[in-house]
């Protein structure tokens, strides 16, 4: 009987124990996933494969882009982060301007998500439906948001993993500078 105390104090240190150990198995497993992420798919250099897929009025094709610089942003409305930085991404869009473009390319199933999303967040940039997931797949999209800014040749510049704020002045300037 003396020593009930004692074992309900070592079973809530296992306890505490296996909750650390779970909390850092978690973190681990995320960072590696981070960084598999910024290693796969296309890097800086790249060449970056052409597509054509749908907008909502016709079909659209990377080649018809040659000669601009463009930020192509890989998203879906079933990702909280991505629907949080596409308010930026079209401010971005609309700041930079003249030999710029911003090309949105939805993975989700149907446009009526999009379009539900749309409705309530009116947006101007280019936006596209990779409803198969095979132009996300050529790229090496394994989770969202990522996104690329490709050169005029269409060579990847960078590569971002993971949303940001895309009208922050110091992306805008990084931005103005390979459009020089």
């Amino acid at each position: 009987m003396g020593n009930l105390p004692s074992q309900g104090a070592e079973k809530g240190r296992i306890i505490k124990l296996r909750f650390v150990f779970i909390i850092v198995a978690i973190v681990l497993v995320v960072y590696f996933l981070v960084i598999l992420e910024e290693r796969g798919g296309l890097q800086k250099g790249d060449l970056v494969p052409h597509f054509s897929l749908p907008s909502m009025k016709n079909s659209v094709s990377l080649q018809e882009y040659r000669g601009k610089l463009v930020l192509l942003n890989f998203w879906a409305t079933w990702c909280p982060p991505c629907l949080a930085e596409m308010p930026s991404l079209d401010r971005l869009n609309e700041r930079i301007g003249d030999g710029f473009e911003v090309i949105a390319i939805g993975v989700d199933d149907t446009w009526s998500s999009i379009q539900q999303f749309l409705k309530m967040t009116p947006l101007t940039l280019v936006i596209l439906l990779d409803q198969k997931g095979e132009v996300a797949e050529k790229y090496g999209v394994t989770h969202l948001p990522i996104s690329y800014l490709i050169d005029r040749e269409g060579t990847v510049l960078k590569k971002y993993v993971g949303p940001r704020v895309w009208d922050d002045p110091e992306i805008i300037s990084e931005i103005k500078e390979h459009l020089r």
